[in-house]
């Protein structure tokens, strides 16, 4: 399509008249009567303000559909940065979970056209996502207790590396509640990040038991110590980010509302890793 077409054909969508494009330029409606039908182009220094009288960006101006990973990287950056605070991370959410659409080819749907389909996910409806392919899966939610993006792209090797040693302690420790309760007092900042031994026992109620299930948690950390002479342990609380992790996914998962969902997965996720035969040299 030709730089003319081009802006006739952005100028009619946002219903634009000749004359309007003109008077946001500066210009006479003939000459913008003119770059469409091309028989004369527009100045180089009017290009930004053209484009930006359009609504679109300097690519789209000229139709061009390919975009370096560069360019919309730090278009993406850029934007991020005008905002602050609470508004930085809710920046973020709505790029992960645009990003999640185009992971599961949700705009390529014959149904929903470009420029629709960033209303429609940010909508009320969809408040959590879920894509599954072979190159791995995402999940994003968009409820107010717990609004999060991940995105999981599946290793070479499978899944099924990571999970052959089995750790049957890690939840054995998680299914007792002294445990839990002392894990959540760490992240409530009940529990100092440091105490020592009598602290624990006197002032904190956490028996030794409770004590040795923290560190193999690594909920917190111990180091040997001499006080007054005498052999102790003073121990550091710690804020594992795995652990939260289980722990906030356990409490939301009831509150989902499955509202986006494609799934293009084919393999199994968990397979043995295929081997590859002898090449043929033939």
């Amino acid at each position: 399509m030709s730089l003319g077409e081009n802006i006739r054909d952005l100028r009619k969508t946002l219903g634009l008249t000749q004359e309007a494009l003109g008077e946001k330029l500066g210009m006479a409606a003939q000459t913008v009567s003119k770059w469409e039908r091309g028989e004369s182009m527009p100045d180089a220094a009017l290009l930004p303000p053209l484009a930006d009288a359009l609504d679109c960006s300097l690519d789209s101006l000229f139709d061009r559909r390919t975009t370096r990973f560069t360019d919309a990287a730090n278009a993406s950056k850029d934007w991020l940065l005008t905002l602050t605070g609470k508004d930085r991370w809710l920046g973020a959410l709505r790029l992960g979970r645009i990003l999640q659409t185009s992971l599961g080819r949700f705009w390529e749907h014959p149904a929903f056209q470009p420029d629709h389909t960033v209303d429609f996910y940010d909508d009320s409806i969809s408040v959590t996502g879920l894509i599954t392919t072979d190159e791995g899966f995402t999940l994003s939610s968009r409820n107010e207790t717990m609004p999060f993006f991940v995105l999981f792209p599946e290793p070479e090797a499978g899944w099924g590396p990571l999970l052959e040693e089995d750790v049957p302690e890690f939840w054995e420790m998680l299914a007792k509640e002294p445990v839990r309760r002392a894990v959540r007092r760490i992240y409530a900042g009940e529990i100092p990040q440091t105490f020592d031994q009598s602290w624990a026992l006197e002032k904190g109620g956490l028996d030794p038991e409770t004590l040795a299930d923290l560190e193999k948690l690594e909920a917190v950390g111990v180091l040997p110590a001499q006080i007054d002479g005498v052999k102790s342990r003073i121990y550091y609380s710690d804020y594992p980010l795995c652990l939260l992790i289980v722990l906030l996914m356990s409490t939301v998962r009831k509150d989902m509302n499955v509202g986006f969902s494609a799934y293009g997965r084919k393999a199994p996720f968990l397979r043995e890793k295929q081997s590859k035969g002898p090449k043929d040299n033939r």
